[in-house]
């Protein structure tokens, strides 16, 4: 019988801007999805999403003790910090390649 489980990859990636390093999963579940769709607001859907995809990270606070992977805290995030966790994962570029194959625009 097949086993149903969350097979979704785990990536590291080193943030440029924070220097922070994030355990990353590469894909959304339905649960995910439901979560996002229940905010107002494309920037609040988009940091639920971060934080349903981070696993881990190794962000601290100023007395070094490590962070909660929350919006309040992915807010603190730069845009570029943003933008390369999005160009790092292979599901939004099969999202972003379904949506404008080639030769389209």
């Amino acid at each position: 019988m097949p086993i149903l489980k969350d097979l979704r990859e785990i990536k590291n990636i080193k943030l440029p801007k924070s220097g922070i390093t994030v355990k990353v999963r590469d894909g959304v579940l339905a649960q995910d999805i439901e979560e996002i769709e229940k905010e107002k607001g494309d920037i609040r859907q988009i940091l639920v999403l971060l934080t349903r995809i981070i696993e881990d990270w190794d962000a601290t606070d100023d007395n070094d003790k490590k962070l909660p992977v929350t919006v309040e805290n992915v807010n603190l995030f730069s845009i570029d910090d943003i933008k390369f966790i999005q160009e790092s994962l292979n599901f939004v570029k099969d999202f972003l390649a379904q949506a404008n194959p080639q030769g389209t625009r």
